[in-house]
């Protein structure tokens, strides 16, 4: 059995899907200061999920910009300015740095999308990598594959789709369909 879950904010609907009958229902609230933030934390009895932890973006001057959650294990964000492009060019290149899929060609981001909405994909190892893509889904307990698992899943499956469209592929899936 399942259900609807409807998200919105104003008038604008920001979600519309279908969930497990067990999905909880999530609030919002929200802060002024500080003193308010804590009282809310405390009030509504609101608890870290224990595989995350709590991150918080603020300006040079201290001036905060957001509270959010992520999970334990992923890196922090970090930013620099440089005076130059060629400047930030070569500190990316230093650090072996690679885009997100968000910076990447339409087309690449366009290609990530089918892959996970489940529609045939004509890269060069697709059929093999979607199996296994899928296997590991279901590997990690199917429909209840704890969205944490889900997307560090994700995450690999998506780095996988962008090296096979890349000039030289080095994933196993590419380099034995290949063959």
């Amino acid at each position: 059995m399942s259900k609807f879950k409807l998200t919105f904010a104003d008038k604008k609907i920001l979600e519309f899907k279908e969930v497990p009958e067990d999905d909880k229902r999530d609030f919002y609230s929200e802060a002024t200061t500080f003193d308010e933030f804590i009282s809310l934390i405390k009030e509504n009895n609101i608890q870290i999920n224990p595989d995350h932890k709590i991150a918080v973006r603020h300006s040079e001057d201290g001036m905060l910009k957001e509270i959010f959650a992520v999970v334990k294990d992923n890196p922090l964000p970090r930013q620099y300015f440089f005076e130059s492009l060629e400047q930030a060019q070569s500190f990316s290149d230093q650090q072996g740095l690679e885009e997100s899929v968000h910076l990447r060609p339409q087309s690449e981001r366009d290609l990530v999308k089918k892959f996970f909405s489940d529609e045939p994909c004509d890269f060069v190892g697709y059929k093999s990598m979607h199996k296994a893509y899928k296997r590991e889904i279901e590997d990690s307990g199917g429909e209840s594959c704890t969205q944490c698992a889900r997307n560090r899943i994700m995450k690999k499956y998506q780095a996988l789709v962008l090296d096979a469209v890349s000039p030289k592929p080095s994933n196993v899936h590419s380099l034995s369909e290949k063959k």
